[in-house]
């Protein structure tokens, strides 16, 4: 468990910097899904593979692994990019199809394989809805495979206050829209309430975007921990399901609530 820099940031020593419920009180978390929330058992990279294969496109592991955490619609523009530069209508047209050979490809395996939850993820936003904190997903994902995930999961009615996937915004992570869909479905209006967390380094950089007052990154999904400190986080944790625990220890929700 990771402490960074942001928890020095203010004008008194660290040691005198105790953030109390009254003081600091977090009224929404926002989480990424996949690798997050969602098992990471490589149906993403298998689906995308398969799409970039479909239509010719070639790429290297390595700049799949750098797309994590991106929208889907633009990790395949930036992929086709490289290939034609300054191609734009090209690009347009060639990402849309293989944009949705991607969908159907993932739809496919979700359907046929299942989605796995991350372990005691459902606990964490039960343990949150108790204390008054509103939960979010947000996602690279279009709505249809969104809403195929949560409903497997049984995550659709009334677990979460909000879902946003990529489809609402016009720019998926790490610009900050996401986010504040979240907030603004979820009636919260200070991003200095609201925690950010994700699996990859777009994750953590849309948090900091964004403002919030943590944005903080997990080991349970697509980048190393070497590659998620390169984006700064707040902190860094093995999985949500050690979210409660560090919430209470930094004082940010009273031991006894």
């Amino acid at each position: 468990m990771a402490r960074n820099k942001k928890m020095q940031s203010e004008n008194r020593a660290d040691s005198e910097y105790v953030v109390s419920a009254e003081d600091r009180q977090i009224d929404l978390v926002v989480f990424d899904m996949t690798g997050t929330t969602v098992q990471d058992r490589g149906e993403v990279v298998q689906a995308f593979m398969a799409a970039l294969d479909a239509h010719g496109v070639e790429a290297t592991e390595d700049e799949l692994y750098a797309c994590r955490g991106l929208s889907k619609r633009d990790a395949i523009d930036l992929l086709l990019r490289k290939e034609h530069p300054g191609d734009v209508s090209g690009i347009r047209g060639q990402g849309n199809r293989i944009y949705k050979t991607f969908c159907k490809q993932l739809k496919r395996q979700f359907i046929e394989e299942g989605v796995t939850p991350i372990s005691n993820a459902k606990l964490v936003f039960e343990w949150l809805h108790r204390r008054g904190i509103k939960t979010a997903t947000t996602t690279g994902f279009n709505h249809e495979i969104t809403h195929l995930i949560l409903k497997h999961l049984g995550w659709h009615k009334g677990l979460l206050d909000a879902s946003v996937c990529a489809d609402d915004v016009s720019q998926g992570r790490p610009a900050p829209y996401m986010i504040f869909r979240a907030m603004e479905r979820t009636g919260v209006t200070d991003v200095d309430r609201v925690i950010k967390i994700g699996d990859t380094s777009a994750d953590i950089e849309a948090g900091r975007n964004a403002g919030v007052f943590l944005s903080m990154g997990v080991l349970s999904g697509a980048h190393t921990e070497a590659r998620l400190k390169m984006a700064d986080p707040d902190y860094l944790i093995g999985s949500v399901a050690d979210l409660p625990e560090l919430l209470q220890k930094e004082a940010y929700i009273p031991e006894t609530s």
